[in-house]
């Protein structure tokens, strides 16, 4: 989309330049639809380009039948949530089991007495 082209219908106010035809209007609206508002409310737009501004204006509008969009960037949908909060739950439950059984000395018998390490012999 070139804007560049649409300068001198533009208003440094945003607004559109009173003296467009309703040609010059229609074709406005063809290339931007950023300024359909505007166009709309032009007295030399005709009821023919309200209507088609209304057609493509509801053309654009998601249907229900539209699948959902995509979870925000950054953002995880429920059933990743979930996932997460699953796995988050286990390794706690894990990792409170194992500080449990190392408190309690159990970890000593289940895996035996660590070797001496082989340096530990040479301050004697």
């Amino acid at each position: 989309m070139n804007r560049g082209a649409w300068d001198s219908d533009v208003n440094p106010d945003g607004g559109l330049s009173a003296d467009l035809s309703s040609a010059r209007l229609e074709r406005l609206a063809v290339e931007r639809p950023d300024l359909w508002g505007e166009i709309l409310e032009h007295p030399n737009a005709q009821p023919e380009l309200w209507q088609w501004i209304a057609k493509q204006h509801a053309a654009e509008q998601p249907t229900p039948d539209d699948p959902p969009e995509a979870p925000l960037p950054g953002r995880l949908s429920k059933r990743a949530t979930a996932v997460v909060a699953v796995v988050i739950a286990v390794l706690l439950a894990v990792g409170g089991a194992a500080a449990s059984l190392a408190a309690t000395g159990a970890l000593d018998r289940w895996f035996g007495e660590p070797e001496p390490a082989p340096w530990s012999d040479l301050d004697a």
